[in-house]
C-alpha cells in the first residue's frame, strides 16, 4: 500500500485559518488609523476654538477694566469741579470712550463670534467624530471577537484535519513497517533459499541471502553478505549455470525456471529455482530455490514401489481388472484370467465370460453385488466360489471402488480379485482353534473364581461349593463330591457334594482300606470307569449309585505338600467322551480343591495362633494397668471400670469392632505415662501445687514415649495421649479444640469423670450419683464434647431404669449380692445377671 498525498480539503482548510484572518486584521487596522488621523485634526480644531473663546473673554474683561480705570480717572479730573459739570463732563467722556470704542468692539466681537460659531461646529463636529470613534472601537472590537472565534473554529477544525493526516500517516507508516516485519521474517525463516546476487564477471556477489541459503554452506547470512560465490565454496560450473539463466531472463524479460542437481558436504540434493532481474538494479537477480529432493525421492519411491506392486501382485496372484460400467467392458490382466480358470490365449471381455466361471451357488449374490455396483455406484467385497474346467472348486475374494462421473453417475470400477482358498481352510481350523481357545479362557476363569474363593478365606464348605459347580460346569458331569480325610479315624468324610438324588448318601463315613475312594486316597493315583456297569469294583455305596444310574466314574486323590487330604469324585449318567484335555482339567480342579483344604486347614491355624498372640497382648496390656492400679492406691480398679464403660458407650455410638480393640487397649493404657511420675507426686495424699501439677500433666507425653515404638499399640495411642484435652481447647498436652480431639479420647474423657467423681479418693467421698450426673452435663461444650455428654446420660439412664427394674426381682429386703455392689455391674447388667447366679466365692475368684 504506496502512502498518499497530503489532504486537499485539510490544506485549503489550512490556509483559510491562517490566510484569511491577517487579511481582516490588515484592513480594519487601515481603517482605525485613518479614523485616528481624522481624530487628531478635529482636536487641533476644537484647540483653537479654545483660543478664541479665552481671547474673547480676554477683551470682554479689559473693556470692563477700562471703563473702570477711565471713570477713576474723570472722578479724579474732576474733583475740584461742581458736580454738575463733573457729571457732564463724565458723560462726555463716557460717550467718546464708548463710541471710540464701539467700532473697534464691533468688529472684534463679529469676529470673534465667528469664531465662536466655528468653535460650536467644532465641537459639534468633535462629538460626531468621538461618536464614530466609539462606533468605530466597538465595531473592531465585535468583528475582532467574531473574526477570532471564527479562527479559532477554523484552527481546531485545521487542528483536528491535521491530526487526521498524521494519522493516516502513520497508520501508514506502521502498515509500511508491519509489511517490511512480515517480508523480512518471512524472508528469515522461510523454508526455501531466498536472496539478491549481481553478476561479476564469471562470478557471483552475494548481495543478500537468508538462512537456508547459507546453512548447506555452513555459513550465516551475514558472513555470506558482500562475498563472491566462488569464496563461499560454490563451483564455477555452478556459477556459470545461474550467469547463463540470469542473462536469458534479462534477455526475454520474463522469470527463469530450472531444475539441477547439486552436490554438497551433506550430499547431493535435488534443487528448484525460479530467477527474476531486479527492476533499477542493472545486474542483480532475485532468485527462489526449493529444495525439492524429497519430491524427487518420492516420485523415485513410488516408481519402485509401482514396480514392487507389479511384481508382489504377480507373486501372489493377485488379479486387477477394470470394468467400464456403461459399455460393460472389461479390462483383466492375466492373473485375473488365471484365477478364473481362463486358458491362456483366450480373451474375456465382459462381465459375462467371468460370471458363467463362478460356482452356480454363488452366482445369484455375486450378480446382485454387480448390478447394485452399476446402479447405485456402491463398492463391492465379496467372495464366491469359481469352477475350473478340470473340475476344482477355488474360493475368491473380489474386492472393488466405484468412480461417478461427472453428473454423480457410476462410471467405471477398479479392483483385484485373490485366491483365499487357503484363507477358507485356515478359518475352519482358526475356529477350531478358537473354539478350543474359549474352553480354555473359560476353563481359566474358573480357575481364577476359585482362587478367588480360596484367597476369600470363606467357610471350606462354601469353597468345596465353589469347586464343584466349576466342576459341574465345565467338565459337564452329572454329579462330583470331595471326601475329606479324618487322619484320626481312617476315614473319609463327605465334605461337599452336588448332584445326588438319593438323600442319605453323605451320612456314613467311608473306611480307606474298604472302599474305593480309600484305595484312591492310599494308593495316590487317579481311578477312571468308563462303565460301573461292567467294572468289578465294589463301592461302600454301590447300591446308591445303581440307584442314581451312574454310568462314568472318575476318581483323584487330593495331594497337598505330599499328604493326602481327601478325595475328589465325579459321577455322570452317560457314558463320558474324556479324552487327555479332560482329564487334564479335571486333575487341575482336584488340585484347587486340595489347596483350598490345605489353605482352611492353615487359615484355622493362624487365626488359632493370631487368638492366643492377641489373648497373649491383652493379658499383657491387662497386667500393666494392674500394676498401675496397684501403684497408684487412689485409682485402683479405675482401670478396668473406665475401659468397659468407655467400650460400651463407643459402641452405642457406632464405633466399629475394629476400632474397638484398640479403644479398649487405649482405656486400659491411659494413665500408663504415670509411670515416669515420681512416687512424691504421684502418691501425694492431698492436692497438688503448681509446680507438682506440672509434673503431673507430662504423662501423657510419656505415654506416646512409650507406647509409639511399640506397632501394635500405635493405634491405640489416641486415649493415652489425648484423654486429657479439652473442647474448647483448654487442655494439654497439645490444646487441641472441637473435634480435633479423637473421638475415642473424647469419649473416654467423659468416662473418667464419671468414675474419677462416683469413687471415693483419699482427700474426698464420692459424690452421689446424680451430683456427677448434672456435673457431667454442666460439662458439656466445655471440657466434654457435648455429642459424647448427651449419649453417656442416655445410656447411665437407660442403665439406672434396667437396674431398678432388675432389682424387684434379685434382691431381697434388706441384702445386696456381690455381684451387684460390684463396680462393673452397672455397665455390663446381662454379665451381671449371669454372674448373680454365682457364688461370693467365684465371684472373687473370677475378679482375682
Amino acid at each position: 500500500m504506496a502512502i498518499e498525498g497530503p489532504n486537499p480539503t485539510a490544506l485549503r482548510e489550512l490556509a483559510r485559518a491562517f490566510v484569511l484572518p491577517p487579511m481582516l486584521f490588515a484592513g480594519l487596522a487601515a481603517v482605525f488609523l485613518g479614523l485616528i488621523a481624522h481624530l487628531v485634526a478635529v482636536m487641533a480644531r476644537i484647540d483653537r476654538s479654545d483660543t478664541v473663546i479665552a481671547r474673547t473673554s480676554l477683551i470682554q474683561a479689559i473693556l470692563g477694566d477700562m471703563q473702570d480705570w477711565r471713570r477713576v480717572d474723570l472722578d479724579r479730573s474732576i474733583a475740584g469741579v461742581p458736580d454738575s459739570f463733573a457729571r457732564q463732563a463724565i458723560d462726555v467722556d463716557r460717550r467718546w470712550m464708548i463710541d471710540a470704542m464701539r467700532g473697534r468692539l464691533t468688529e472684534l466681537l463679529r469676529v470673534e463670534e465667528e469664531e465662536v460659531v466655528r468653535s460650536e461646529r467644532n465641537q459639534a463636529v468633535r462629538r460626531s467624530t468621538w461618536t464614530i470613534v466609539c462606533a468605530s472601537l466597538v465595531a473592531s472590537a465585535l468583528l475582532g471577537l467574531i473574526l477570532a472565534t471564527t479562527a479559532r473554529r477554523q484552527l481546531v477544525a485545521v487542528s483536528r484535519s491535521y491530526d487526521h493526516v498524521l494519522d493516516d500517516a502513520r497508520r501508514q507508516a506502521e502498515a509500511v513497517r508491519d509489511r517490511e516485519a512480515i517480508l523480512s521474517s518471512f524472508y528469515d525463516n522461510a523454508p526455501m533459499m531466498m536472496g539478491i546476487s549481481e553478476i561479476c564477471g564469471d562470478d557471483l556477489l552475494m548481495i543478500s541471502a537468508n538462512a537456508p541459503t547459507a546453512r548447506p554452506l555452513g555459513l550465516t547470512p551475514d558472513a555470506m553478505r558482500g562475498r563472491l560465490s566462488s569464496e563461499v565454496g560454490i563451483t564455477k560450473e555452478h556459477n556459470r549455470r545461474w550467469i547463463d539463466a540470469y542473462r536469458d531472463s534479462e534477455r526475454t524479460g520474463r522469470p527463469i525456471r530450472f531444475e539441477y542437481a547439486y552436490d554438497h558436504p551433506g550430499g547431493r540434493a535435488w534443487l528448484s529455482a525460479v530467477g527474476c532481474p531486479l527492476e533499477g538494479f542493472p545486474g542483480r537477480f532475485t532468485y527462489i530455490v526449493q529444495d525439492d529432493s524429497e519430491r524427487k525421492q518420492a516420485e523415485e519411491a513410488l516408481r519402485e514401489s509401482r514396480e514392487r506392486l507389479r511384481a508382489a501382485l504377480t507373486a501372489s496372484g493377485t488379479g486387477t481388472f477394470r470394468w467400464d460400467i456403461r459399455t460393460g467392458a472389461v479390462d483383466s490382466d492375466e492373473n485375473l484370467d488365471r484365477l478364473f480358470g481362463i486358458p491362456a490365449g483366450q480373451e474375456a471381455g465382459c462381465v459375462a465370460d467371468f460370471m458363467d466361471r463362478i460356482h452356480p451357488d454363488d452366482r445369484d449374490a455375486v450378480a446382485t453385488a454387480v448390478d447394485r455396483s452399476a446402479q447405485r455406484g456402491e463398492d463391492i467385497c465379496v467372495e464366491f466360489r469359481v469352477v475350473w474346467p478340470d473340475g476344482t472348486v477355488h474360493w475368491l475374494a473380489d474386492k472393488g471402488k466405484t468412480f461417478v462421473d461427472a453428473a454423480g453417475k457410476p462410471s467405471y470400477m477398479a479392483g483385484a480379485c485373490v485366491d483365499v482358498t487357503a484363507h477358507r481352510v485356515a478359518e475352519e481350523e482358526i475356529r477350531g482353534l478358537n473354539a478350543r481357545l474359549e474352553l480354555r479362557l473359560a476353563r481359566l476363569a474358573a480357575l481364577r473364581r476359585i482362587d478367588a474363593a480360596i484367597t476369600a478365606g470363606l467357610d471350606l464348605r462354601q469353597t468345596l461349593g465353589v469347586v464343584l459347580d466349576e466342576v459341574a460346569a465345565q467338565l459337564g458331569v452329572d454329579a462330583a463330591d470331595v471326601l475329606m480325610h479324618d487322619t484320626q479315624a481312617r476315614t473319609l468324610v463327605r465334605a461337599a457334594e452336588m448332584g445326588f438324588q438319593t438323600p442319605g448318601m453323605s451320612e456314613r463315613p467311608m473306611p480307606l482300606d474298604r472302599s474305593v475312594p480309600g484305595w484312591v486316597a492310599l494308593e495316590g493315583r487317579r481311578l477312571d470307569v468308563a462303565d460301573l456297569s461292567c467294572s468289578t469294583l465294589t463301592h461302600a455305596c454301590a447300591e446308591g449309585l445303581v440307584e442314581e444310574g451312574f454310568v462314568a466314574y472318575h476318581a483323584l486323590p487330593l495331594l497337598a505338600n505330599g499328604q493326602v487330604r481327601g478325595v475328589l469324585e465325579v459321577f455322570h449318567r452317560s457314558p463320558l467322551d474324556a479324552d487327555a484335555d479332560w482329564l487334564e482339567y479335571l486333575e487341575t480342579l482336584a488340585g484347587q480343591a486340595a489347596i483350598a483344604i490345605d489353605n482352611s486347614s492353615l487359615l484355622d491355624g493362624l487365626r488359632r495362633s493370631n487368638a492366643e498372640l492377641a489373648a497373649a497382648y491383652d493379658a499383657t496390656i491387662e497386667g500393666w494397668a494392674r500394676a498401675l492400679d496397684l501403684r497408684d492406691q487412689e485409682t485402683e480398679g479405675h482401670s478396668r471400670r473406665v475401659t468397659e464403660i468407655t467400650v460400651r458407650l463407643a459402641r452405642a455410638m457406632g464405633v466399629g469392632e475394629a476400632e474397638l480393640v484398640h479403644l479398649r487397649r487405649g482405656a486400659l493404657l491411659h494413665d500408663i505415662g504415670k509411670v515416669g511420675i515420681p512416687d512424691r507426686v504421684l502418691l501425694k495424699p492431698g492436692p497438688l501445687d503448681d509446680e507438682e501439677w506440672e509434673v503431673m500433666r507430662r504423662h501423657p507425653a510419656y505415654a506416646y514415649e512409650m507406647l509409639f515404638p511399640i506397632t501394635f499399640l500405635r493405634p491405640a495411642l489416641e486415649i493415652p495421649y489425648g484423654h486429657h484435652e479439652r473442647w474448647d481447647g483448654s487442655g494439654y498436652p497439645l490444646g487441641l479444640k472441637g473435634e480435633e480431639i479423637p473421638l475415642s479420647a473424647r469419649i473416654f474423657a467423659a468416662v473418667d469423670v464419671w468414675d474419677a467423681l462416683g469413687n471415693d479418693r483419699p482427700y474426698r467421698a464420692a459424690w452421689p450419683r446424680d451430683r456427677v450426673r448434672d456435673h457431667i452435663a454442666s460439662l458439656a461444650g466445655t471440657h466434654l464434647d457435648p455429642r459424647v455428654v448427651e449419649s453417656f446420660l442416655a445410656m447411665i439412664d437407660e442403665q439406672a431404669h434396667c437396674d431398678a427394674v432388675g432389682a424387684e426381682h434379685v434382691i431381697s429386703e434388706g441384702e445386696t449380692p456381690a455381684w451387684a455392689r460390684h463396680p462393673l455391674a452397672a455397665a455390663f447388667p446381662a454379665q451381671s445377671q449371669e454372674i448373680s447366679g454365682r457364688s461370693e466365692v467365684g465371684w472373687r475368684m473370677q475378679e482375682a
